[in-house]
């Protein structure tokens, strides 16, 4: 792991004079509940304080960059029949052994990279007689196709971002969170033929209503934990043309107990699932139990399958939790301030099993449940909907234990408060490590890195 040095220099001194001081504590009757919107407990303090007219925050030179596409995917939740599903999932499994032949084709064989060799590998009418797999001819032409295309966009992909190619792994019915495959808009509306099922699969139901033509090729996904379908339409991006806030800065400290902790230079101070954790425990504690109990020898099939369902039901209930926190924390932030400063907080190497790791199992149970890499993603996609919010990633190194007032190094474990043996300055340690990432961050601008 990378050795980075402590941030705190004489640019930061004077940084750290111009933002206000967070109190010792903050009584519980002068916070401020964002919304009852949703399960999070969020909720912001204002302390009164006003931006030090001598601050030079770091909101000049940002524009709004354009690197992805202006297309943003609405999923539509499927309700088919038995025979439906039945077809459904005949199309998934040609499609990922048609992903597996081609790449064990290229792996074993030394078969070229290209479409054409593919498909007359393992696609055409001509090479499914040869292997023998009859069954497949029930499956359309362009659902296999576009399982070979996935896998050379993947190769693509992998040369793009590495010096060689990336290993490619098989598909397998077990290991994958989800499957899906690709619908070409041009069969959505076809009222004959084996895609002429898709636009009725809704019909007469209680789920949504679908579009009646697909603006761009658009894919069908089943996901494993729930065998539930959906169907993920591109379509336009919808701008926000409303008021936009003017000079609002917030740094971000990721954390396990409380989500995000927010410190803002005009007097805030904001927490975003403060406490909630502790439901995400308690769910976590009723699957453990679960699998623990299927994991006994006496135990029959069915009680174990049941009991695996009940398992895949939980696992999603704590997935859709913390999709609604991210979702609501990404919409808040992005719709109040001009620049939210993100840490990269790779979580991944805190929680590493060799090497020296420093947290316990449950806590690092519980900051992988979290998914901060997934809300970072998240965000990101959400400030383009924003034209007056600009997110930036930056380095957290040395911030939860550098006293905010000092800039002393002080060792805080797992307390809740930090206390500057030097100083004496006492903070909340989320607070006070929000505040330090600002610090670092004006820093490092004003020093050129």
């Amino acid at each position: 792991m990378q050795h980075i040095q402590p941030f705190w220099n004489e640019v930061s001194v004077g940084i750290s004079r111009q933002l206000w001081l967070p109190p010792a504590s903050i009584p519980p009757g002068e916070w401020k509940e964002l919304g009852r919107g949703g399960w999070g407990n969020c909720r912001t303090w204002s302390s009164g304080a006003e931006v030090h007219p001598e601050l030079q925050l770091p909101l000049d030179g940002l524009e709004k960059g354009q690197d992805q596409p202006a297309l943003k995917a609405r999923r539509y939740r499927l309700h088919p029949t038995a025979d439906e599903k039945a077809i459904l999932e005949r199309w998934i499994g040609a499609a990922r052994w048609t992903f597996n032949e081609c790449l064990r084709a290229i792996k074993d064989e030394g078969i070229p990279k290209s479409k054409k060799a593919l498909r007359a590998r393992a696609i055409n009418d001509d090479a499914v007689a040869l292997l023998k797999m009859t069954g497949l001819k029930d499956t359309p032409y362009d659902i296999r196709d576009a399982a070979m295309d996935d896998l050379l966009k993947a190769f693509k992909a992998g040369a793009a971002k590495y010096e060689k190619d990336q290993k490619i792994k098989y598909r397998s019915r077990r290991n994958c969170f989800q499957e899906s495959i690709v619908i070409h808009s041009k069969h959505w509306k076809r009222c004959r033929g084996k895609f002429a099922f898709l636009r009725r699969l809704n019909s007469g139901k209680k789920g949504e209503t679908l579009p009646a033509t697909l603006p761009h090729d658009s894919r069908l996904v089943r996901e494993r934990l729930t065998g539930h379908f959906y169907l993920c339409v591109p379509g336009p991006l919808d701008v926000e043309e409303g008021p936009a806030c003017v000079g609002r800065v917030v740094s971000l400290d990721p954390g396990v107990r409380t989500f995000m902790t927010g410190y803002s230079p005009d007097g805030e101070v904001i927490e975003l699932g403060k406490g909630d954790i502790g439901h995400i425990y308690r769910l976590c504690h009723r699957l453990d139990d679960l699998q623990s109990r299927w994991s006994v020898q006496a135990i029959t099939h069915k009680k174990r399958r049941r009991m695996m369902k009940a398992a895949a039901m939980i696992r999603r209930r704590i997935r859709n939790l913390v999709d609604d926190l991210h979702c609501r924390t990404a919409k808040y932030l992005c719709s109040s301030y001009n620049l939210v400063i993100l840490p990269k907080f790779e979580s991944q190497q805190m929680v590493a099993s060799r090497g020296r790791r420093k947290i316990r199992s449950k806590t690092a149970r519980a900051m992988m449940t979290w998914s901060h890499y997934r809300f970072q993603r998240r965000l990101l996609n959400k400030a383009r909907e924003y034209p007056w919010c600009h997110v930036v990633l930056a380095s957290e190194a040395h911030t939860t234990k550098t006293c905010g007032r000092c800039g002393h190094e002080n060792n805080v474990g797992g307390s809740k408060v930090l206390r500057c043996s030097q100083c004496g300055f006492v903070c909340d340690r989320d607070i006070n490590g929000a505040r330090n990432i600002l610090v670092r961050y004006c820093t490092n601008i004003l020093a050129g890195h």
